[in-house]
């Protein structure tokens, strides 16, 4: 038998389901150990958003000022 140590970066899971989805692959899981948690802030997320959202309206607007797309 082989033992191996493995590190799995997740966003927003929880321990039951991972070991849930490594069982489902066929993982036998022996233990999770939480090496490090953070919360991220809603300020980063909101500049996240924010950028998303001024790709979207700068490419409404050269669809809107000539009523087709800018090429």
């Amino acid at each position: 038998m082989k033992l191996v140590n493995m590190l799995v970066k997740t966003t927003d899971a929880k321990m039951k389901d991972v070991k849930t989805a490594l069982a489902d692959a066929g993982i036998n899981v022996r233990s999770i150990v939480v090496l490090h948690e953070e919360e991220v802030a809603v300020a980063e997320e909101a500049v996240k958003t924010e950028g998303a959202k001024k790709e979207n309206n700068t490419a409404d607007a050269a669809v809107s000022e000539d009523k087709k797309p800018v090429s």
